[in-house]
């Protein structure tokens, strides 16, 4: 069952099912998904990013301390990943495609919804979210051994609100 603040939608509610899911058999099935919580504003300090499109749409991101990171990214990629470099985050990104790849695939399969990805990406510099243009936040915070890596989820307003009507 999943911890939150807030009642989930079912989008979020099976996004967070496939992740968890998908974080034991491709990553490192040693972790504890804590309680998820919705913020009015997140700022992502790693810009590690990929949108989910088509309706609803969605914003998704990796998130945490950059140790903390290279160690997911190893536990994912396994290739003697030690630092926070381009191979790092690249991992990372391939580890977020995958997720969201696998969440989609899910969705049309058991004709819930038909959406698409953009291509991930990697920048430099940190994003403010906010929930008056991202609609609901939610940080699904991932504790392994080593530290916390946080998702991100961000799911627009008018599909929360068409959904209500």
């Amino acid at each position: 069952m999943i911890e939150t603040d807030k009642e989930l939608s079912q989008f979020a509610s099976i996004y967070i099912d496939r992740l968890t899911e998908n974080i034991k058999e491709h990553a490192n099935p040693d972790f504890t998904l804590l309680p998820v919580i919705c913020y009015d504003a997140y700022e992502l300090t790693q810009e590690l990013t990929q949108e989910i499109t088509g309706y609803p749409s969605a914003f998704s991101a990796i998130n945490g301390e950059p140790q903390t990171l290279v160690q997911f990214a190893e536990d994912y990629a396994r290739v003697g990943i030690d630092q926070y470099d381009d191979l790092c985050r690249e991992a990372l990104l391939d580890f977020l495609n995958l997720i969201n790849g696998l969440f989609v695939v899910y969705l049309s399969h058991n004709d819930i919804y038909e959406l698409s990805l953009s291509a991930p990406v990697k920048g430099a510099s940190n994003i403010a979210l906010e929930a008056d243009q991202n609609g609901n936040i939610y940080a699904i915070p991932v504790e392994f051994s080593y530290g916390v890596v946080t998702f991100v989820l961000a799911e627009p307003h008018e599909y929360i609100r068409s959904r209500a009507e």
